[in-house]
């Protein structure tokens, strides 16, 4: 193999990962795509280079297919990596610093329980794992909603339950915040 055909190899290999931060393209979209995910999935030697350019870069190859193209994420320590702390500080909002961690991470857990593709979802070639934020707001305060009439329930023991002591702490805090208001644009996740 020449220096020429190896660069080129690893150009195409960085172009691929590359292919993976652009959440909205897929192969059956773009020719180039395509190509280069069958060609991920048809030569091995190729295949492991992706996997090691991405490595390279601080992430793992999930998957590669026609249907999804290329999916990866950040692995600990990586310049891609987006840890709850630095995501809050980003998003400079004004709730004291363990609430607002969990507040995050209760939202960013329901948009990953609202996008994760159903059985049905899955046979849908079009579809894109998106939703708005009202629907988010919406589900999470019915979760805590449920929660409530749960902790109403079982008035007579007013300790919160032992394996998981700061969950009504969290669900009262979300609910106390006002819920989100629409947008011009229809805000949407994903």
């Amino acid at each position: 193999m020449t220096i020429e055909m190896a660069g080129d190899d690893a150009e195409s290999a960085a172009l691929l990962v590359g292919y993976g931060f652009r959440a909205k393209l897929l192969p059956s979209r773009d020719d180039d795509y395509a190509t280069l995910v069958r060609r991920y999935e048809e030569d091995p030697d190729f295949g492991f280079l992706v996997k090691r350019v991405a490595a390279g870069l601080g992430l793992r190859v999930l998957g590669v297919s026609m249907r999804s193209g290329i999916v990866h994420t950040a692995q600990p320590n990586s310049v891609f990596e987006t840890r709850m702390d630095q995501f809050v500080r980003q998003a400079r909002v004004r709730e004291p610093r363990t609430a607002e961690r969990v507040l995050h991470g209760i939202a960013h857990l329901a948009v990953a329980a609202l996008c994760f593709p159903r059985a049905e979802d899955l046979v849908d070639d079009g579809r894109t794992g998106r939703v708005w934020v009202s629907e988010v707001d919406r589900y999470v305060r019915s979760v805590c909603d449920t929660l409530a009439e749960r902790a109403a329930e079982a008035e007579e023991d007013d300790d919160p339950p032992a394996d998981a002591p700061e969950l009504e702490r969290a669900w009262h805090a979300y609910r106390s915040r006002p819920e989100v208001a629409p947008t011009k644009t229809s805000s949407h996740l994903g």
